[in-house]
Parts: C-alpha cells; sequence; structure tokens
C-alpha cells in the first residue's frame, strides 16, 4: 500500500524483531509493518494531528504517541526503565535530546524523554497541560521552556528534573 501511495521505501518499519508503523496524515492513514495489524503509536499521531493541527515538535508529538502509544510494541515504561539504567553508567545531557543517539534498535531518547515529559505533566495538569505543551515551537529549547513552564523547572535543571524522575524506574 505504501508503495502505491508513492512511498519510498521506509527501513525503520521492517526489523526483523519488531512492530513499526508510519501514520499517513493527509490521508488519515496508517501503515503498519511486520503483520502488525495495528500499530497505536501511529494511530495517537492522527489523533494528535486532529487535535492540534499546528504542533509540529518532535518531542511533544512523539513523545505524546510514544506515552500513549508505546514505541516499537513496548509501553513507555519499558524504554523509561532502560534510560534509566543507561544513565546510571553513562553521561547523558537531557537538555541536548536532539543529538543523543539511540541505545539501541528499541529504545530512543527523544521519544523516551519526550513521552515521560508528556506522561508527568498530563498527570500534574491533564488535556490543559498537554495542550501547553502542543504549541507549535521550532526548537528544542522553545520546547523546553513550554516543558519547564508546565513542570515549574529552568532550564539549568532540566537535565536534573529528568535524573530524578528516572531514580523512580530502577
Amino acid at each position: 500500500m505504501k508503495k502505491l501511495k508513492g512511498f519510498d521505501f521506509e527501513p525503520t518499519m521492517f526489523y526483523d524483531n519488531q512492530i513499526g508503523g508510519m501514520a499517513d496524515l493527509a490521508n488519515n492513514a496508517i501503515y503498519a509493518g511486520n503483520d502488525s495489524e495495528i500499530y497505536e503509536h501511529e494511530l495517537i499521531h492522527l489523533y494528535a494531528d486532529k487535535k492540534w493541527p499546528n504542533n509540529s515538535h518532535e518531542l511533544f508529538t512523539e513523545g505524546l504517541a510514544t506515552y500513549l502509544g508505546g514505541s516499537v510494541g513496548y509501553p513507555l515504561d519499558y524504554h523509561v526503565k532502560k534510560i534509566a539504567l543507561y544513565a546510571q553508567t553513562h553521561k547523558v545531557d537531557f537538555s541536548d535530546l536532539a543529538n543523543l543517539p539511540p541505545i539501541d534498535e528499541y529504545t530512543n531518547f527523544q521519544y523516551t524523554i519526550g513521552g515521560l515529559i508528556c506522561k508527568i505533566v498530563d498527570k500534574k495538569s491533564g488535556l490543559a497541560g498537554l495542550t501547553v505543551l502542543s504549541a507549535s515551537v521550532e526548537s528544542d529549547e522553545a520546547f523546553y521552556r513550554l516543558a519547564e513552564q508546565s513542570l515549574n523547572i529552568t532550564p539549568y535543571s532540566l537535565t536534573e528534573f529528568i535524573q530524578h524522575e528516572l531514580e523512580k524506574y530502577k
């Protein structure tokens, strides 16, 4: 179906040991790979695009999809636990998420920490808090300011805040 719609091959959709997919927002469709009938992560993308059509920041869109729909077939908490264990033995600068490489083919810092931020904001402020995070921003720094506003933290404490939250998952 993807080829019929004119999409090029997407290798990340087809890892042998995980499910994958892609949301086609323009056509309100989901393409699921590896024999999965539905991919909840991509379904959240369709919903979020309708709810917040002007948002384009990956930390929110992928974070929300990971928080509510998991990623590569695993729930958010699975990924958060892996990052918590990884951070015990590696120095991680969470204020530079865009430049952190994935831990492995399953767990990605951007999706996971974005998801953790969405989860914490949702627990604290519900839909109103997520709506604040959904504002259209062009940079990670602007997204961090929204997260800091929602969580009452400063740019200098983002790494410490995330490390503190990760302690709960060890």
